[in-house]
């Protein structure tokens, strides 16, 4: 068995052993398991510039994905490369409650869509010249 087949069987196999537990590699989970932060994160220089993390949307029917988590000036966004083509973004304009788990803890908050061309460049970088792609979609999380 190829390497690659063997990561995806055991990923998979690892997702159903779990019941959706939330997502493991590219295949989307459930709800987001690991140790609940109930109070609101003032400042998110504890993870670094960048930070794997994954994101839980529609509560009602919790679906996962790993995304990239970038803290800026202690501000916690959540960006999305080709958002058109994907499902998980739809879903937050629908519903902006989410919950994000980063190194095991699991964060609850609301997804604040961020369009303003200068906001975006701070955090995702470019110039007004050469701004993000606009299919680069990103959002800031704030507490519930």
């Amino acid at each position: 068995m190829k390497r690659s087949s063997f990561a995806t069987a055991l990923c998979v196999g690892l997702a159903w052993a779990t019941l959706g537990s939330g997502p493991c590699g590219v295949f989307p989970g459930g709800a987001l398991q690991g140790e609940l932060v109930t109070e609101a994160v003032e400042d998110w220089r504890f993870i670094g510039e960048s930070s794997a993390c994954a994101i839980e949307v529609r509560p009602e029917h919790p679906h996962s994905v790993r995304a990239n988590c970038m803290q800026r000036e202690g501000r916690l966004y959540v960006g999305s490369i080709l958002a058109p083509r994907k499902r998980w973004p739809a879903m937050v304009a629908e519903d902006s409650r989410v919950r994000v788990r980063i190194a095991g803890k699991v964060y609850e908050g609301r997804a604040v869509r961020i369009t303003d061309p200068a906001e975006r460049i701070r955090v995702l970088g470019g110039t007004p010249e050469d701004p993000p792609s606009q299919s680069h979609w990103l959002w800031r999380l704030d507490p519930r």
